[in-house]
């Protein structure tokens, strides 16, 4: 007997019976015979049960194409309509062929038996390694025969027959290795897991209740909610608090994003689209206000800015009105949700509309953790309205746990009335972004009931520490998650070690990725489209289109805020990203005066007295804490030096068009953040898909990539230390350890920049060296190793190790397959 073939069988059975609840997609072991008969026992089901006078349940099984396709499905008694059919995707690394085949599974009433028996006996299936080096489809030919199961019992659950199949791969042992048959290595004797993953059922006819009333007007919205309702693959909804959305402009993107994590979920969003395997939707708040740098407020309104459109719905009577509702936030108190969406690069964005509650992005104190909260009951009752039910929610973030606990919340609720709820299947991914204890927040559990409401504060984040009860959102996340992933492998490490020592084995790494589509000069985008491949684009191509975007640079600066370099001939150094103590770019305030000065003049140094390097200096960035608020102070000042006038500027801003343009135009690049503090950065990226040089702290992404003394230069001060101990000094900010990367890192920053602006100079003036050459590396490495296309397909990964429920564990092992 075929235990592929007649566990999806039962599978679909299951799927295809409204009303008939079903467990985590099912886990099929890859096993070889021979196995002598196992019977199975299985206990009766009760509260989803098929009980008794129900007719046959027969469906067809067919295999082709890599998928497994479930078809004529007939229940006269259970009013399933036939014809029905259900697609069940195979694994990209597990292709099928084979004709049709018959499987049938019968409820019958004359069973006397309260505990019903399902007896089984397995068969050797035949699946040779992949081949190819793209990871082409495995040659699998399944052999497989017509079978009936014989499901007999007064009340019996089909669910109950999977966790019986289950057993019986789970008991089942054999003689000889997996190897011995061209099997993906594994130990001796131990059986592997062969994920199947089990698509969503096909759609409703009826609608639910809280859906929407009316259909979406707009034409495009429709079609792409519609393919998802009505396609097999599952859906991930991805949540953030911020995003920088390149659909939109000025003070309306700045309004919903501020740093990393707002550049890196715009991307994200985009790059769902080339995910085979699931649909993707991202959700966020919409802040009704723009705050600039000086913190003065201005309203942003919505319906009347370009890129985004209010998700209007048609009535029966013809009408359009704009999706909203109300909902209830701490026992009692309603809040109007109006929404909005994006379409980004293909992905629907939809942004909640609350300006009571959702007034400006990052308030602090008391105003933001109520948005957390407010969000995650916002969010719950909009995909009611959608009428989707996601399989996978990925947060970004321990904050967004409180929708966890939400959509917890909702499960138990209809739970309790017998009943299903939208979320009865969904699963959690979490994804950390740093390391920073301020992203990891905990609260007094008493005091947050009163600010958020009881009944967001679930078990699941509750902990005792020191004498008391904490409600820690990292340990909450971690609980509810079925992987927690860092954005790098040294994030990962980390994490693991230090942040959530006791969820390790959860917990796994994917290298943050960027677009290099979004972040290429005008001119490298204009020949990256004349190529038959990036390799033909030489260094000194790169070079070239290099010196004139720093030109254009200029324009830009003058255009967009008013100042701009005097001799844009200059080499370019250039960083922009959010001032924080941890980033240290306060390291740049002593050696300003060298980096610009004459070439033919000495200047102060944390290496000595040096010749100037001749060169710009850009730093860019808003300042988000009081030191980064120093810091900020004292580049202005030195903006106004006459002597370094036109040669160094401080922007204060951000944004996509402010980071594309300086990481086209900078001939080296520098991020210097503390070590271990960085989960990963990515404006490095940004500046090697231009093919720049990097200057960056060994730590996080930039170790990735980056090929000391060749493309970049890291700047490892703790080298001769264990990894553990330096992580944990930093994770507690010990002075003495802070002190001594400023010093040394100076140095080493001196160091590397001299060398740098040295190659640069003998190319540029004399054409000499390799500066051209490692720039074509530069560019070619980073978009092999830290493209967005790469960081998706992990996620990819990641999210079918959570349906097939082989886990964290499964991720690595699909990981290492490629």
């Amino acid at each position: 007997m075929d235990h592929n073939k007649n566990a999806l069988a039962v599978l679909a059975a299951a799927v295809l019976l409204p009303g008939l609840s079903m467990p985590a997609p099912a886990q099929i072991r890859r096993v070889q015979g021979p196995f002598k008969k196992t019977p199975i026992s299985a206990a009766a089901g009760s509260a989803t049960a098929l009980c008794a006078g129900i007719q046959p349940i027969s469906l067809k099984v067919s295999l082709s194409n890599g998928s497994l396709k479930i078809s004529g499905v007939s229940a006269p008694n259970l009013d399933v309509p036939a014809k029905q059919s259900l697609a069940i995707q195979a694994p990209a690394d597990m292709g099928m062929r084979g004709g049709p085949a018959m499987a049938q599974a019968s409820a019958d009433e004359r069973g006397v038996s309260p505990v019903p028996e399902l007896s089984l006996s397995a068969k050797a299936l035949s699946l040779p390694a992949a081949v190819g080096d793209q990871g082409s489809l495995i040659e699998n030919l399944v052999k497989y025969e017509p079978q009936l199961l014989a499901l007999r019992g007064n009340q019996l659950g089909l669910e109950k027959a999977v966790e019986g199949m289950k057993a019986l791969f789970d008991t089942a042992r054999p003689e000889k290795s997996l190897d011995d048959n061209n099997g993906p290595e594994s130990g001796a004797g131990e059986p592997q897991w062969l994920p199947i993953s089990l698509a969503r059922a096909a759609p409703r006819a009826e609608r639910r209740p809280e859906a929407m009333p009316g259909v979406l007007a707009e034409e495009k919205l429709r079609a792409v909610i519609g393919a998802m309702r009505s396609s097999a693959k599952p859906v991930v909804t991805d949540l953030s608090l911020e995003a920088f959305l390149p659909e939109l402009e000025g003070a309306s993107q700045l309004a919903l994003g501020v740093g990393g994590l707002g550049f890196l979920t715009g991307e994200t969003w985009g790059a769902y689209g080339r995910l085979d395997s699931v649909h993707g939707i991202g959700v966020m708040p919409l802040y009704d206000q723009y705050v600039d740098v000086e913190g003065r407020a201005s309203r942003i309104a919505w319906e009347n800015e370009p890129g985004i459109r209010p998700v209007m719905v048609r009535g029966e009577d013809g009408r359009e009105i704009p999706l909203q509702f109300e909902v209830e936030f701490k026992g009692g108190r309603e809040n109007r949700v109006s929404v909005f969406w994006v379409d980004r690069g293909g992905t629907p964005v939809f942004l909640l509309h609350s300006p009571g509650m959702f007034q400006r992005l990052y308030p602090g104190g008391n105003e933001q953790l109520r948005q957390y909260a407010f969000f995650a009951r916002a969010y719950v009752e909009f995909m009611k309205k959608l009428d989707i039910a996601p399989e996978i929610i990925r947060l970004n973030e321990p904050q967004l746990v409180f929708v966890a606990n939400a959509v917890k919340n909702d499960v138990d609720f209809h739970g309790r009335r017998g009943k299903r709820s939208l979320f009865s299947d969904t699963r959690f991914a979490g994804t950390t972004h740093t390391p920073e204890r301020a992203a990891l927040p905990f609260w007094d559990v008493e005091w947050l009931k009163g600010e958020v409401g009881p009944e967001l504060v679930r078990d699941e984040m509750i902990v005792y520490r020191q004498g008391g009860r904490v409600a820690d959102a990292a340990i909450g996340m971690a609980r509810m998650a079925d992987i927690v992933n860092g954005v790098s492998e040294e994030h990962a490490k980390v994490t693991a070690s230090i942040l959530l020592p006791e969820f390790q084995e959860k917990i796994v790494g994917i290298q943050n990725g960027s677009d290099p589509e979004r972040w290429y000069s005008d001119g490298v985008r204009n020949r990256v489209k004349r190529a038959r491949s990036l390799d033909e684009i030489s260094g000194d191509e790169l070079f070239r289109i290099g010196r004139q975007q720093t030109l254009s640079f200029n324009e830009y600066l003058q255009d967009s805020f008013g100042v701009s370099f005097s001799n844009p001939d200059r080499p370019l150094v250039g960083g922009v990203r959010r001032l924080v103590q941890y980033k240290e770019q306060g390291m740049l305030i002593a050696m300003v005066e060298w980096i610009v000065g004459d070439r033919e003049h000495e200047y102060e140094t944390p290496l000595g007295r040096k010749k100037g390097l001749g060169a710009n200096l850009l730093i860019g960035g808003l300042a988000r804490d009081e030191v980064g608020a120093q810091w900020r102070r004292e580049f202005l000042a030195l903006m106004r030096r006459p002597d370094l006038k036109g040669r160094f500027l401080f922007i204060d801003g951000s944004g996509d068009e402010l980071l594309r343009q300086a990481t086209s135009a900078s001939d080296i690049w520098f991020s210097i953040p503390d070590p271990t503090r960085e989960a990963s950065g990515t404006s490095d990226q940004r500046a090697a898909f231009n093919g720049k040089h990097n200057i960056a702290s060994a730590t996080g992404g930039p170790l990735a990539y980056l090929l000391h003394g060749v493309t970049g230069w890291l700047i490892d001060v703790f080298q001769d230390r264990p990894f553990i101990d330096t992580a944990r000094r930093f994770d507690i900010k010990d002075p003495a350890a802070i002190a001594e990367y400023r010093a040394k890192g100076s140095m080493a920053l001196t160091e590397y920049l001299e060398e740098a602006l040295g190659r640069y100079y003998a190319y540029a003036e004399r054409g000499e060296g390799s500066w051209a050459d490692e720039m074509r590396l530069a560019f070619l490495i980073s978009h092999f190793k830290v493209s967005i296309g790469t960081m998706i397909q992990k996620y990819g990964l990641l999210f079918q190790s959570i349906l097939d429920g082989t886990g964290p564990a499964g991720f690595l092992k699909k990981l290492k397959r490629g």
